[in-house]
């Protein structure tokens, strides 16, 4: 069996999962998500062309991390402020209060 066979044979299988599991219990909200399962898996598809079959079982089934995280293909330093930054050494003056807030947003 072709790689591209199995990523659809693993897609339809989520897809009837859901429609068994799911459809009656949340018809408010259940063709959003099944299209943010179809949007991943044709991202993914264009995208990344060497994953595997593990890797795409990951990315549909766990919409809430993103695919690059699930991929390993993490390019992008997430920098947070150290936390004496954030709250310990904030003074009480303007001037701080004003630094301390380019610090914060200018790494968000």
């Amino acid at each position: 069996m072709l790689k591209i066979e199995s990523f659809y044979e693993l897609y339809t299988d989520i897809m009837t999962e859901m429609f068994e599991g799911y459809s009656d219990e949340y018809q408010d909200v259940f063709m959003i998500c099944l299209s943010v399962i179809q949007e991943r898996f044709n991202y993914t598809l264009k995208k990344y062309l060497n994953i595997t079959t593990d890797q795409m079982n990951d990315i549909l089934r766990y919409t809430w991390i993103s695919i690059s995280t699930l991929v390993g293909d993490d390019r992008y330093i997430i920098y947070e402020p150290s936390p004496y930054r954030k709250f310990l050494f904030v003074g009480k003056t303007s001037y701080a209060v004003q630094s301390f807030r380019f610090l914060y947003t200018s790494f968000i």
